[in-house]
Formats: C-alpha cells, structure tokens, sequence
C-alpha cells in the first residue's frame, strides 16, 4: 500500500492538501503539519527519478494547494461565491508556482537539495504581506497559533518563522524516512528543539506592569440584515446603555467594533452628527475613559473646471464631474470632550475594499465585493495613527483584517503603543471556521509585540487576549455581550518589532540567487 501511494502522484498530492487542511486552525491536530509535506517532497523525487517536466510537477502541486485552500477558506463563499472561487483558485495558483520554482532549482541544481523549498516558499510569504493583492491568511506560520506556549519565539521571528519551523522539519524527516540521515536526532531535535526554547521562554517571560480596567462590546448585530435596516440612533442609543451599565470610574478605556457607530459621515462634519455627539458627551462625563469605535467616513473633494481630474486612485465620482470623495473604513478615539482622532484602514481586503493595482485594473472597481458596508476601493491612512487616552496611554485601532499583518502592526508598535486594539466585525462568514481562525491570528501579534489585545468584534468572538498569545476572557459566538476585564501595558519593543521579517527578506536575496543559477545551469545544460 506504501509502495502503492510513494508511485502515485495523484495520492502524494491529495495527501499533502488533505493533512494541510486537517492541521489547519481550529483543527487540535497541529502535529500533522510535520508530516503533510513529506508526500509532496517525495512526489518532487519521484519527479527526478522519472526525468518529469516542471509543468508535470506544476500541476500534481496545484491540486495539493487548491485541496488546502478549499478546506481551510471556503466559509469565503458566505460572503462572495465569486469572491470565494476566485481567491481559492489564484491563491493556489501562486503557491503552486512557488513550488514549482523549488523543482525547476533542484532539478537542475540539485546541490540546491532542499532549500528551495524553504526560502522560496518564504519569499512568497513575504510578497503576499507586502503586495498589492496581498492575501497571508494561509501563511504556514499561522497554523500554529492555537498553540501559543509551542511559539514564544515569534517575538524574535515572526510567523515566517513558524513556517521555516514546518518546512525544515518536514525535510529532515524526509531525508531521514529515504534513509540519507542514518541517526534519528536529526528529526527529534528540528521538531523539540524550538518546542523546549519556546516553552522556556514562556515560564521566564514576566509583565510587572499594573493592571488597567477596560470594557470590550460585542453589539451583535446581524451584518446581513439588522444593521442596515435599524435606525442608526436606535444602535447609537443601544450601545450607549450597555456601556452605561458597565462603566465606572476604573474604566481606562471602551472598545467598539467596526463600524459600530452606524451611518456614513463625512470627515469634516462629524462630530455635529447626533450620533457621533453621544460619544463626544460619554468622553465629556468619563474624563478618565478613552472610547474606541469604529464607524464610516469620506473625504470630499472639489476640483477646479475645465480640467477635473481624480485627485487619488481610490477616489470616487459624484454627480458633479468636478467632486470627488474617498470612503473609509474608519477607527476613531473620543477622550476628555476633544474632538476624535481618526484612523483609516491601510491593510484592505483585495477586491472587497481595494482593487489591486488601481493603476492598471481601475476599470474594475465596481466589481468589489460588497462586505463590510463599503464597496468599492477605500481610502486609507499614509501612516500608523496612534491614539492617546487618559495617562497619555497608547494603543492603536487596528481594522479587521489588519491584525494578520505582523510586520504593519510593527509600525505602531515602534512609536512604543502600551497595547494592541483590534476591532473586527467577523458576522459576514456565519459560523464556520473564519472566525476563529481570525481569532487565533491575533493571538500570535501578541506574541510578536508582547502586548495585550483587547478585541471587540460585532459578533464573532471579542476577548481580552495576554502577551504570552493566551486567551484570558472571550464571548460566545452570536451573542450580544460585554467583557469587563483588565489588561496591563508594555510600550518596550521586542526584535521582531524593531526588525520586522529579517528571515523574508534573507529568503528573499537567496531566492534570486537560487532562480539564476538554476536558469543559467539549464541554458549551458550539455555545453
């Protein structure tokens, strides 16, 4: 039967993509991701032996990833079938061209051996942060964030880390299984090794700092349906009353969700809405509490005639060839009756808040999908705004999606933020694994920045969550509710913070290197 599965490409290929998809978050099954690309490297073997192509390769890789991609993201579908189907397919497609770059480097460099595999693989990882179209929700790195006591180490590394950790440890114990590694301390100390480090970091990693009290929302309002046909008041007084029944004068700070103040308001005139001045008056009667909410905005702006030109790529029309505006996806801070400090979403879902090179696909704009209550390229905020509450304490307002970008988050955590806020609306997917998956994600920013979070999410899972990665309160799923609870701060940096993704970017020079030796060896091939 081995025999049977070590000569068939089809079942190397469907192996990898099944045990990818069964380790994947919120799967406890963590262990399997040490084994799942050994069936891919031996088809990557089994490829040599038999003198295949890189097309042949190419295409036994691409059935593996769509198979990990299809199980690990298909509550997409909830939100978008287009969406989904077009994501699930253009992900696999560029995993399984980095895949394929690992065969063509060592089939015709077979010194490369195996580190293709690894540094292209990372390189990729690094890209889909960093690019327009950028989509890192399947980041290897990730999958392990259930487990934060076996990762204490990204604060060094980073989640690419945790993706090398894979990699290597599938290797070693390939060459092992093939028998060109003769002692099993290879294979044992690649898997325990980090394991003991991270595990001795955990027990001697220690926060001094005091306590602070914080109230986190959970409004849960159906996204599909509740929210857009209730009046914007109604959910502004609602929300109101459940901070009120909850606040008191140990309250340093009150986090909203996304969106959560309702109605779309333009930057210049909101603090004169009705709604927005019930959280300029509780800012007024609590001195002492800061208040974070999401909400939406736009910028206006007027051109002069004869030559009306859009003055930003995600700018939209109006009725008036000459007036433009630019939508956003807004986090703001109320404290002490001053006017609010506004932060834009930068990290935005492609093609459901951007389109991807705007330069070149702009004509597409209106086939972004409609999630989240703004359709259509948002605007976003040129750099990181930190939020300033009572004690001149810091944190940021991170959006959604944002919170799966270790490297961005980095970029407040350089102007020494106390904490991490992140405030999501996670309804869109139903209950499926999309939320927790999200969920799990922060947990390895906290690791990353050793900082607490403190995550309010319309419905979906909210929670204060430890600088060690742990979950110390959450709500339930689809339940109105509100933690009460405290958080404590550290505005000191760790080197993932101060460095970013050292080992995406080594990855990244020796991936060139790699690719034109492999491309030159092929051109002098048999002169």
């Amino acid at each position: 039967m081995i025999n049977k599965i070590k000569q068939s490409p089809f079942l190397l290929s469907l192996l990898t993509g099944l045990l990818l998809f069964a380790a994947w978050p919120p799967s406890p099954l963590f262990i399997l991701f040490f084994v799942a690309w050994i069936p891919l490297l031996q088809l990557a073997a089994l490829g040599n032996e038999k003198n295949k192509s890189t097309l042949w390769f190419w295409k036994w890789s691409f059935l593996s990833m769509l198979i990990w991609n299809i199980g690990s993201t298909w509550w997409v579908w909830f939100a978008s079938e287009g969406g989904a189907v077009a994501m699930i397919i253009a992900n696999s497609l560029l995993m399984s061209l980095v895949l394929a770059a690992f065969y063509f480097t060592k089939k015709h460099v077979p010194k490369t051996n195996y580190i293709g595999l690894v540094v292209f693989w990372l390189s990729f990882e690094l890209l889909h942060y960093n690019w327009d179209a950028a989509f890192p929700w399947l980041t290897l790195g990730n999958g392990l964030a259930k487990f934060p006591i076996l990762i204490q180490w990204y604060e060094y590394t980073g989640v690419l880390g945790g993706s090398a950790w894979i990699l290597i440890c599938n290797i070693v114990l390939f060459v092992f299984l093939r028998k060109a590694l003769k002692n099993v301390i290879y294979p044992v100390l690649a898997i325990l090794a980090p394991v003991i480090l991270s595990v001795g970091i955990y027990f001697a990693y220690a926060n001094k700092n005091p306590e602070m009290n914080v109230i986190i929302l959970q409004p849960n309002l159906d996204p599909y349906g509740e929210k857009f046909e209730t009046n914007p008041m109604d959910i502004a007084i609602d929300a109101v009353e459940q901070i009120e029944e909850n606040i008191d004068s140990s309250i340093r700070f009150v986090i909203l969700p996304e969106t959560a103040i309702p109605g779309n308001f333009d930057l210049e005139d909101a603090i004169s809405q009705p709604t927005v001045q019930l959280f300029q008056k509780l800012s007024t009667n609590y001195p002492n509490t800061a208040f974070i909410t999401g909400m939406e905005t736009y910028q206006l702006y007027e051109q002069s005639e004869p030559n009306c030109k859009k003055p930003t790529y995600t700018a939209r029309n109006t009725n008036d060839p000459c007036v433009f505006y630019d939508a956003y996806n807004t986090a703001a801070i109320f404290h002490q009756g001053k006017d609010p400090i506004f932060y834009h979403k930068s990290k935005l879902v492609p093609g459901v808040e951007k389109m991807p090179f705007p330069k070149y696909l702009g004509f597409l704009e209106n086939l972004s999908i409609n999630l989240g209550g703004t359709s259509g390229s948002l605007g976003s905020s040129p750099e990181p705004v930190i939020f300033y509450g009572p004690d001149s304490i810091s944190t940021c307002g991170l959006i959604c999606y944002e919170s799966i970008f270790g490297e961005y988050i980095s970029r407040f955590s350089e102007q020494d933020i106390d904490f991490l806020t992140i405030i999501t609306n996670d309804g869109w997917w139903g209950n499926t694994p999309g939320y927790k998956q999200h969920l799990y994600y922060g947990t390895l920013r906290a690791i990353e920045s050793r900082k607490y979070i403190a995550r309010s999410a319309n419905t979906g899972i909210s929670a204060i969550i430890n600088d060690r990665g742990e979950i110390e309160q959450s709500t339930g799923w689809w339940e109105k509710a509100t933690i009460k609870g405290s958080i404590k701060t550290n505005n000191k940096k760790t080197f993932y913070t101060r460095n970013g993704d050292l080992l995406g970017q080594a990855c990244k020079f020796i991936s060139i290197f790699l690719i034109l030796g492999a491309i030159v060896k092929r051109k002098t091939k048999g002169k």
